[in-house]
């Protein structure tokens, strides 16, 4: 064989053994980011299934939740103001004797809370206008009528309207049995 066909024979045997390696690497830089992303935090992906929270997240979890909320799930659902809601109130909600002690969130106009255990009321209140951004501690006034079974450490449902929305959070009671 001359010294011109071995280099031949050489190249196409070194680019045939290349060729799959960067196949794969071309295949795998394909994929993109998407292949490398983290899955959605547990909180986003409870409010986006049905645009409420269904059980209690720690602050840390719905801070992590916000940072990493993806712009397609804000653009059709309130899920971002129901974190900042529920973040703003913290997992705990404490009853006193008379009232519940609800940390709101301020949006710049007045608006109405509601507390609910097991479908029932337990008490309504209006959070005061105050300057958007910040949070005020609204007393809630609790009755008892109607959730003698409630005990310390119950579930509770957080109904907030403001600006014409509806978000629906939970908190963990605690303090007194209601």
């Amino acid at each position: 064989m001359t010294k011109l066909t071995l280099l031949a024979l050489s190249t196409v045997a070194l680019v045939a053994i290349a060729s799959p390696a960067s196949a794969k690497k071309n295949e795998a830089s394909s994929k993109g980011p998407s292949a490398k992303t983290k899955p959605l935090p547990a909180a986003v992906k409870d409010c986006a299934a049905d645009g409420d929270l269904d059980r209690v997240y720690s602050p840390g979890a719905l801070l992590n939740a916000l940072k990493r909320f993806p712009a397609d799930v804000g653009t059709y659902t309130d899920c971002a103001d129901v974190l900042r809601f529920a973040r703003s109130a913290g997992p705990v909600l404490p009853v006193g004797k008379t009232t519940a002690r609800l940390r709101a969130r301020c949006v710049g106009s007045a608006y109405g809370v509601t507390i609910s255990v097991k479908g029932t009321t337990v008490g309504t209140a209006t959070v005061p206008s105050c300057k958007s951004g910040g949070t005020k501690l609204v007393r809630v006034p609790v009755t008892t009528s109607g959730a003698k079974k409630t005990k310390r450490h119950d579930l509770a449902t957080v109904v907030a309207k403001p600006d014409g929305k509806t978000l629906r959070f939970v908190v963990r009671l605690s303090g007194r049995k209601l």
